[in-house]
């Protein structure tokens, strides 16, 4: 998963964050898909969210990951 800070409020919960998903490309660079169409507050109800749905999308990328891994 990758959370981003948007802002550096010393208060940690009010500290506002995108989600997304980090994919590592098989020439080893990196592209990053956020989820969070704006800032969210971290640990609350849209950050929860966002985070289910980051969640969803690694757990299918790993496994297409390991399904073409099996084919070659």
């Amino acid at each position: 998963m990758l959370i981003s800070t948007f802002n550096t409020s010393i208060f940690i919960e009010l500290k506002k964050v995108y989600v997304g998903v980090e994919i590592e490309l098989s020439n080893k660079g990196k592209v990053y898909v956020y989820i969070s169409k704006n800032p969210v507050i971290q640990h609350n109800l849209q950050f929860e969210e966002d985070y289910k749905i980051a969640k969803q999308i690694d757990k299918k990328l790993k496994r297409m990951a390991l399904e073409k891994n099996r084919l070659d």
